[in-house]
Protein backbone atom coordinates (compact mmCIF):
# COMPACT_ATOMS: atom_id res chain seq x y z
CA UNK A 1 0.00 0.00 0.00
CA UNK A 2 1.21 3.28 -0.87
CA UNK A 3 0.76 5.70 1.95
CA UNK A 4 0.64 9.40 1.98
CA UNK A 5 3.53 11.11 3.46
CA UNK A 6 2.35 13.04 6.49
CA UNK A 7 5.27 15.46 6.21
CA UNK A 8 4.35 16.55 2.73
CA UNK A 9 0.76 17.49 3.55
CA UNK A 10 1.66 19.57 6.61
CA UNK A 11 3.19 22.47 4.68
CA UNK A 12 0.24 22.45 2.27
CA UNK A 13 -2.20 22.58 5.21
CA UNK A 14 -0.20 25.42 6.75
CA UNK A 15 -0.41 27.38 3.48
CA UNK A 16 -4.15 26.86 3.25
CA UNK A 17 -4.56 27.84 6.89
CA UNK A 18 -2.45 30.99 6.39
CA UNK A 19 -4.48 31.95 3.33
CA UNK A 20 -7.73 31.39 5.20
CA UNK A 21 -6.45 33.46 8.14
CA UNK A 22 -5.50 36.29 5.73
CA UNK A 23 -8.99 36.20 4.17
CA UNK A 24 -10.60 36.30 7.61
CA UNK A 25 -8.41 39.27 8.57
CA UNK A 26 -9.28 41.06 5.32
CA UNK A 27 -12.98 40.34 5.80
CA UNK A 28 -12.85 41.62 9.37
CA UNK A 29 -11.13 44.80 8.14
CA UNK A 30 -13.83 45.26 5.50
CA UNK A 31 -16.53 44.67 8.13
CA UNK A 32 -14.88 47.30 10.35
CA UNK A 33 -14.81 49.81 7.48
CA UNK A 34 -18.45 49.10 6.60
CA UNK A 35 -19.50 49.44 10.25
CA UNK A 36 -17.70 52.79 10.46
CA UNK A 37 -19.34 53.91 7.24
CA UNK A 38 -22.74 52.80 8.54
CA UNK A 39 -22.21 54.69 11.81
CA UNK A 40 -21.18 57.84 9.89
CA UNK A 41 -24.19 57.51 7.59
CA UNK A 42 -26.54 57.09 10.54
CA UNK A 43 -25.04 60.18 12.21
CA UNK A 44 -25.39 62.15 8.98
CA UNK A 45 -29.00 61.01 8.70
CA UNK A 46 -29.70 62.21 12.24
CA UNK A 47 -27.95 65.49 11.49
CA UNK A 48 -30.04 65.94 8.34
CA UNK A 49 -33.23 65.23 10.27
CA UNK A 50 -32.26 67.85 12.85
CA UNK A 51 -31.43 70.36 10.11
CA UNK A 52 -34.75 69.64 8.40
CA UNK A 53 -36.61 70.21 11.68
CA UNK A 54 -34.78 73.49 12.25
CA UNK A 55 -35.55 74.54 8.68
CA UNK A 56 -39.26 73.79 9.18
CA UNK A 57 -39.22 75.84 12.38
CA UNK A 58 -37.49 78.77 10.68
CA UNK A 59 -39.94 78.66 7.78
CA UNK A 60 -42.83 78.73 10.25
CA UNK A 61 -41.26 81.75 12.00
CA UNK A 62 -40.81 83.51 8.66
CA UNK A 63 -44.44 82.79 7.75
CA UNK A 64 -45.63 84.12 11.11
CA UNK A 65 -43.51 87.27 10.74
CA UNK A 66 -44.84 87.79 7.22
CA UNK A 67 -48.42 87.37 8.42
CA UNK A 68 -47.81 89.90 11.22
CA UNK A 69 -46.26 92.33 8.76
CA UNK A 70 -49.21 92.01 6.39
CA UNK A 71 -51.68 92.46 9.25
CA UNK A 72 -49.81 95.57 10.38
CA UNK A 73 -49.82 96.94 6.84
CA UNK A 74 -53.56 96.30 6.55
CA UNK A 75 -54.22 97.94 9.92
CA UNK A 76 -52.08 100.90 8.91
CA UNK A 77 -53.92 101.21 5.59
CA UNK A 78 -57.28 101.01 7.35
CA UNK A 79 -56.16 103.65 9.86
CA UNK A 80 -54.97 105.88 7.03
CA UNK A 81 -58.33 105.46 5.30
CA UNK A 82 -60.19 106.37 8.52
CA UNK A 83 -58.05 109.47 8.96
CA UNK A 84 -58.57 110.46 5.34
CA UNK A 85 -62.32 110.01 5.73
CA UNK A 86 -62.28 112.18 8.87
CA UNK A 87 -60.22 114.84 7.06
CA UNK A 88 -62.70 114.78 4.17
CA UNK A 89 -65.58 115.19 6.63
CA UNK A 90 -63.80 118.12 8.26
CA UNK A 91 -63.25 119.70 4.83
CA UNK A 92 -66.97 119.42 4.10
CA UNK A 93 -67.68 120.87 7.55
CA UNK A 94 -65.38 123.80 6.79
CA UNK A 95 -67.23 124.42 3.54
CA UNK A 96 -70.58 124.23 5.35
CA UNK A 97 -69.40 126.78 7.92
CA UNK A 98 -68.14 129.08 5.14
CA UNK A 99 -71.67 128.90 3.71
CA UNK A 100 -73.16 129.84 7.07
CA UNK A 101 -74.40 126.31 7.88
CA UNK A 102 -73.41 125.28 11.39
CA UNK A 103 -74.98 121.79 11.23
CA UNK A 104 -71.68 119.91 11.31
CA UNK A 105 -72.04 117.87 14.50
CA UNK A 106 -71.95 114.53 12.63
CA UNK A 107 -68.68 115.46 10.91
CA UNK A 108 -67.17 116.56 14.21
CA UNK A 109 -68.31 113.33 15.89
CA UNK A 110 -66.76 111.23 13.10
CA UNK A 111 -63.47 113.15 13.22
CA UNK A 112 -63.25 113.14 17.00
CA UNK A 113 -63.76 109.35 17.09
CA UNK A 114 -60.89 108.76 14.64
CA UNK A 115 -58.35 111.49 15.24
CA UNK A 116 -55.86 111.58 18.08
CA UNK A 117 -53.58 114.05 19.80
CA UNK A 118 -53.56 117.66 18.66
CA UNK A 119 -55.96 117.01 15.77
CA UNK A 120 -58.56 115.70 18.23
CA UNK A 121 -58.04 118.70 20.52
CA UNK A 122 -58.53 121.00 17.50
CA UNK A 123 -61.87 119.31 16.76
CA UNK A 124 -62.92 119.79 20.39
CA UNK A 125 -61.94 123.47 20.18
CA UNK A 126 -63.96 123.84 16.95
CA UNK A 127 -66.96 122.31 18.73
CA UNK A 128 -66.56 124.80 21.60
CA UNK A 129 -66.31 127.69 19.10
CA UNK A 130 -69.53 126.48 17.47
CA UNK A 131 -71.30 126.45 20.83
CA UNK A 132 -70.27 130.12 21.17
CA UNK A 133 -71.57 130.77 17.62
CA UNK A 134 -68.10 131.78 16.42
CA UNK A 135 -68.09 130.18 12.96
CA UNK A 136 -64.84 131.84 11.88
CA UNK A 137 -62.96 130.51 14.89
CA UNK A 138 -64.53 127.08 14.35
CA UNK A 139 -63.27 127.11 10.73
CA UNK A 140 -59.79 128.04 11.96
CA UNK A 141 -59.77 125.10 14.36
CA UNK A 142 -61.06 122.78 11.63
CA UNK A 143 -58.22 123.91 9.35
CA UNK A 144 -55.77 123.20 12.18
CA UNK A 145 -57.36 119.80 12.80
CA UNK A 146 -57.02 118.90 9.12
CA UNK A 147 -53.38 120.01 9.06
CA UNK A 148 -52.54 118.19 12.30
CA UNK A 149 -54.31 115.02 11.14
CA UNK A 150 -52.42 114.97 7.86
CA UNK A 151 -49.15 115.45 9.72
CA UNK A 152 -49.98 112.71 12.22
CA UNK A 153 -50.26 115.02 15.22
Amino acid sequence: MIGTDPGVSAPADAGVEAATQRQITELRARVDVLEQTLAQTQQQSQDLQQIAAELRQLRAQVAEAEARRQAEEQAQAARHQQIQSAVDALGRAQYALASGNDDIAAALDQAQAVLEGQAQRDVQAARAALQNRDLALARTYLAAAISDALQGR
